[in-house]
């Protein structure tokens, strides 16, 4: 991604909850393109990302995350905020294969990664 977008994609690690609102606040002018959330998997959890990550994206921006599994809590949760407005045009890709890297000849070596499939899903903010 830096790749494309030169000094434009910043990764923040910590707690969604805590770390979402303080970027929220602290940039109120300055909204995302794309916006991508890795954080609780639980609904009220999802949800409560799913909205904050809709404060801080454009509208017809798009909003993207992970382990979104069918009739799992996330998913519930992005459909919840579908229903409500906050978001529209969702797609989603079911198991999608993940090479993972656990030393230097991974992805050549198979034996050096682990394998495992996860489901995305990506919204429109409205």
């Amino acid at each position: 991604i830096n790749t494309l977008y030169p000094r434009r994609f910043v990764s923040h690690k910590g707690n969604s909850h805590t770390e979402l609102p303080k970027w929220i606040d602290q940039n109120q002018n300055n909204k995302c393109d794309v916006f991508s959330v890795d954080g609780d998997h639980s609904f009220k959890g999802a949800l409560e990302d799913i909205y904050n990550a809709a404060k801080a994206t454009k509208r017809g921006g798009k909003i993207i995350l992970d382990d979104m599994r069918k009739d799992g809590p996330t998913r519930k949760a992005f459909e919840k905020a579908l229903d409500e407005n906050i978001i529209t045009e969702l797609r989603c890709m079911e198991d999608v294969p993940l090479v993972i890297g656990i030393n230097d000849r991974a992805p050549v070596d198979e034996t050096a990664a682990l394998v495992k499939t996860t489901n995305f899903c990506s919204a429109t903010v409205v």
